[in-house]
């Protein structure tokens, strides 16, 4: 099997129909638009995003490594050279992309290597 280029940590605790019904209508419009940003940790980027007008949906997962589905244990012990990143849905006619990027730059310095604090020097998935 090929390595894909991104991969998404299973949704454990998705399993309410209407939010599955939600997460597919949205993806599937037409006007929404779809970013991945990667970053330290993605649960604080994450946390930060989704509580942006205009956001309809965020997804973190995976990019890059050489692993087609990691487990978060395995990109933690830096086996598959992951990045940690955040899948946003959003809405460009309610937050325009250059304000949804200004926010995320706002979170996340991508000048600094590794600088996600002191346990981060050792794993390979902060950037």
């Amino acid at each position: 099997a090929h390595a894909l280029p991104i991969s998404w940590r299973p949704f454990d605790n998705i399993s309410e129909p209407s939010h599955v019904l939600l997460r597919e209508m949205s993806f599937r419009a037409v006007k929404f638009r779809r970013v991945v940003f990667g970053a330290g940790c993605f649960w604080h980027v994450e946390a930060a995003l989704r509580l942006l007008q205009g956001v309809t949906t965020t997804t973190v997962g995976y990019a890059g490594g050489s692993w087609s589905e990691p487990s978060y244990e395995d990109v933690c012990h830096g086996e598959t050279a992951h990045a940690e990143v955040v899948l946003v849905c959003f809405d460009p006619d309610v937050l325009p992309p250059i304000v949804l990027m200004d926010a995320f730059l706002s979170l996340h310095d991508p000048t600094k290597v590794r600088a996600h604090g002191k346990h981060a020097s050792g794993t390979g998935q902060y950037r």
